[in-house]
């Protein structure tokens, strides 16, 4: 029986290393040209926020991500914008950074938006638009018909799945969509200011999990996201403007999804948003925040080649922006009203990639192994004939050598001894001019002079200073020759090699 046992399991390891690999070359044969791991997206995201408009302009290639620029349109009051003021800002920034035809994302406030999530049987996947499309009015205030909506899978295990819906009330959001159509424009995405917010977080701790908790001054909203729980939103409003009570809510509201999730022990950081920038609320929360945590206004981000650190920031406008391009986000699409269309699998490159396989298969066989043998023979007799010159190689190289060492040795004995021409030349520049040599003999290392001078004595010193003699000195006595009326001497010295006698 345990033969048995041990035999099942691995049939059942070697089938799910096969599924592996046959997934794995599914994707690869089944790449479409517009898969989002490849292609090229540009997109322009509008961030409908209270008392302003916010714009971020981003592309992405090769799952790489760039911001092109950011502007903010200030709405002249404390509200929400009005269509016509959404527009506007939308014409403006799309002449002020050159965005015009691409990708338009319309990211908006959590207040009008409902984000539950849900839990199912597994079986519920193969038909889950329906389900959530017949469910909608249990988790939402919605109907499907009232109501901009999309879900996106977030986890499945033990034969159930977790989902989380979004919804936004249709009569809200059409005027909007009424109003950039009639300008000339094209939504291609809605999602939630809190959701790209949250993915703003995770894009800059680098981490699936992240728990955000923005801050104003009236009310509070924040997200819980990580791959081994749900995901879990909360909001609410403050019961007045006491700062420590605020902190104090805010702490107890992060305790209660800490004992109502878990999961929290792998959590780097909680980061806040203070979009009011109290100075003395930030005391409060290191005050009263016990887990690590850092302000998002305080943080250095970096999007491509531009920073975003230092300076006022339209956060849910990057946010959105990298919600529409960033492959790991939740990509909720409000407008696709939960309807998720399988792409077909592009058949036209995988029959070309089979057939070319085909025929490089086709080829190998063919081939002859013959034809590889003489090639090898044709390589063998090419290494025979360079053997030749390559002796010829060797013998010029010991020629070579003997050559530089008999340079060398010719350069060590000039180096080691002074040259005869040099030594007249010093005699020429060391004897006074009414001196001469009637006999000079210049052997390996001593040098004999006979002449005359008026005073020989005068010789001895001059050259002693020399560099090229040492141990200067009579050879014979010096007599005076009455005829000449000079001295007649005989010296005697040492040849001295000096190292640094410049050829």
């Amino acid at each position: 029986m345990k033969f048995l046992h041990n035999n099942k399991e691995t049939v059942s390891a070697i089938r799910s290393a096969l599924e592996k690999m046959g997934k794995a070359l599914g994707r690869v044969l089944f790449l479409s040209p517009a898969d989002d791991r490849i292609s090229f997206k540009k997109t322009l995201c509008l961030s409908i926020e209270k008392g302003r408009v916010s714009v971020a302009l981003g592309s992405r290639f090769l799952s790489g991500i760039k911001m092109k620029g950011l502007k903010e349109y200030p709405f002249p009051e404390a509200d929400y914008p009005s269509p016509e003021f959404l527009t506007s800002s939308l014409s403006l920034a799309g002449a002020e950074l050159r965005a015009e035809g691409c990708r338009l994302t319309l990211s908006l406030p959590k207040a009008w938006a409902v984000i539950k999530t849900v839990e199912y049987p597994s079986s519920v996947l193969e038909n889950i638009s329906n389900v959530i499309a017949f469910e909608l009015d249990r988790i939402t205030p919605f109907t499907p018909e009232s109501a901009y909506y999309d879900f996106r899978i977030l986890k499945e295990e033990e034969g159930k799945v977790n989902i989380a819906v979004a919804a936004v009330r249709a009569d809200l959001l059409e005027p909007y969509l009424k109003a950039i159509q009639e300008k000339g424009f094209k939504v291609d995405q809605i999602t939630v200011n809190l959701l790209g917010l949250s993915t703003l977080c995770r894009y800059i701790q680098k981490s699936d999990q992240v728990l955000y908790v923005g801050i104003d001054e009236n009310r509070y909203e924040g997200v819980f996201l990580s791959p081994d729980v749900d995901l879990k939103v909360f909001s609410g409003t403050f019961p007045d403007a006491d700062e420590k009570r605020k902190a104090g809510l805010i702490r107890q509201e992060i305790e209660l999804i800490k004992s109502a999730q878990g999961g929290m022990d792998s959590l780097e950081e909680v980061i806040f948003y203070l979009k009011d920038k109290s100075p003395s609320l930030k005391k409060l929360i290191h005050i009263h925040i016990e887990r690590p945590f850092q302000f998002l206004e305080e943080s250095e981000i970096r999007i491509g080649p531009m920073e975003l650190g230092g300076k006022p920031i339209p956060y849910a406008a990057v946010g959105g922006m990298l919600e529409s391009l960033w492959n790991r986000s939740l990509g909720l699409n409000l407008l696709l009203k939960g309807v998720h269309k399988k792409s077909k699998p592009p058949w036209v490159i995988t029959a070309f990639l089979i057939l070319a396989l085909g025929v490089l298969l086709g080829i190998y066989w063919v081939t002859p192994i013959e034809i590889e043998k003489k090639k090898l023979q044709n390589i063998e007799d090419q290494v025979a004939s360079k053997k030749v010159e390559i002796q010829k190689i060797d013998s010029l190289k010991k020629e070579i050598e003997t050559v530089y060492a008999e340079i060398n040795l010719i350069h060590d004995f000039k180096q080691s001894k002074p040259l005869g021409l040099n030594i007249l030349k010093e005699l020429t520049l060391l004897l006074p001019r009414n001196s001469w040599l009637t006999r000079v003999r210049i052997s390996e290392s001593q040098i004999n002079l006979e002449g005359y001078s008026p005073s020989a004595t005068v010789l001895i010193p001059r050259l002693e200073g020399s560099k090229f003699f040492k141990k200067v000195e009579f050879s014979a006595p010096t007599f005076r020759d009455p005829r000449q009326n000079m001295d007649r001497f005989q010296i005697k010295m040492e040849i001295e090699g000096p190292s640094d006698e410049k050829k």
